[in-house]
């Protein structure tokens, strides 16, 4: 049985376009990657360029003979095709959705042609995220108050479920709403105890409200985890949140022990490494520069955090750059 030619570069395009000349399943393939690899301009333009959920995409000949262009057509599996090579045949393309059988493959394809063409104002409102959404300035917060009613509704029917309470958390993550994520909050940690992001969100919620303790033990619990887990990024993202609260409770002693401790921590830090569900770099590279910062501002050590934020910066980037091969 043969298969479909491996596309790694740009190189490999005009085998695998050969390939597929006969086989318009595998059409859809071969264009993904040409766009993917900034290399369009390979594909045969009898190909066309149209979504579909199975099947290649028809011909011009076979558009005009099946209909006007700028229709959607049904294919032979009972799919549907549309061209999308410019903003005019694209914005036609988002009308033609709802007929799509495999709409998730051709909301993804949309998305994808809509950042290509630089015509993201054709994507629909409904399908852009909610907290994108939501505009900062908008102090009614509309947008979140209306996400948290669907999530709250849905987290009393499945109570259990860390997706929800992760996203209650984050829905109201501003002072002015975080009093309505406390449930979910307090949830969090029972629903997944051994997961380090887990444990560590609920102090979002508990440092917008001022629980301070209950900051602290969550993110004790979280770095602990994070440790034994390997999970660097992680750690250094819970102690970013754990040495603030010790800071607002005059607990010096205890804020200065987790800024020595990050040294060590960063030391084991690998940008390299993801692990799904953990703190993402930025993270670890933030938090690492945040903690001697929180440490010196919070207390009015001015000189102090002049010096030491600068290094935490300085330190960091030296790591990047090393990373990266500089």
């Amino acid at each position: 049985m043969s298969m479909i030619p491996l596309v790694a570069s740009v190189a490999d395009l005009p085998a695998a376009i050969a390939y597929a000349q006969d086989r318009p399943q595998s059409r859809w393939f071969v264009s993904r990657r040409a766009h993917s690899l900034d290399a369009a301009d390979q594909i045969p333009a009898e190909w066309g360029d149209a979504i579909t959920a199975a099947s290649g995409s028809p011909s011009t000949d076979e558009m005009a003979a099946l209909g006007k262009k700028g229709q959607a057509l049904r294919n032979e599996d009972g799919s549907y095709s549309y061209p999308t090579r410019n903003r005019g045949e694209l914005a036609k393309a988002f009308q033609a959705y709802g007929r799509a059988r495999n709409k998730v493959a051709a909301k993804r394809y949309l998305l994808r042609r809509a950042r290509s063409l630089h015509a993201t104002d054709l994507i629909p409102d409904s399908w852009k995220p909610l907290r994108a959404a939501a505009a900062p300035a908008d102090k009614t917060y509309r947008k979140q108050l209306k996400a948290g009613a669907i999530l709250e509704g849905l987290f009393v029917q499945y109570p259990n479920h860390p997706g929800l309470a992760h996203y209650i958390i984050h829905t109201y993550d501003v002072p002015p709403l975080a009093s309505r994520a406390v449930g979910a909050a307090q949830r969090y940690g029972e629903i997944a105890p051994s997961t380090p992001h887990a444990l560590h969100m609920p102090s979002h919620t508990f440092t917008r409200v001022g629980d301070w303790q209950n900051s602290i033990d969550a993110n004790i619990a979280a770095a602990t985890t994070a440790r034994s887990e390997g999970q660097a990024s992680e750690e250094l993202h819970a102690s970013d949140y754990m040495v603030y609260a010790y800071l607002q409770t005059a607990q010096d002693a205890a804020a200065r022990h987790l800024v020595d401790s990050a040294i060590q921590i960063f030391s084991r830090f690998d940008p390299g490494v993801l692990i799904s569900g953990a703190a993402s770099p930025a993270a670890a590279y933030f938090a690492y520069a945040a903690i001697p910062a929180r440490y010196c501002l919070e207390r009015h050590a001015w000189a102090d955090a002049a010096a030491v934020f600068v290094f935490s910066l300085a330190a960091a980037g030296k790591k990047a750059r090393m990373e990266d091969g500089e």
